[in-house]
């Protein structure tokens, strides 16, 4: 196989080099996957809290609910 043919079909020599372009894409890859992840995170936080304080509300209204309907 010719050394063009090669480069092109994705297969790589040990003397090949790496440009900039390629080493900061899975670095890019990996900090917005971090934020993601964060962002993932803090939805979860705020729906066991949302849960959290509707059981605690509906737990302090129970008596006078109970009494009005």
């Amino acid at each position: 196989m010719q050394e063009g043919n090669s480069i092109l079909a994705g297969e790589s020599s040990p003397g090949a080099e790496v440009s900039a372009g390629t080493i900061a894409r899975p670095q890019r890859t990996g900090i917005l996957a971090g934020h993601f992840r964060w962002f993932i995170c803090g939805l979860l936080f705020l729906g066991i809290t949302k849960n959290y304080m509707d059981r605690q509300v509906l737990g302090v209204l129970k008596g006078p609910l109970q009494h009005e309907f």
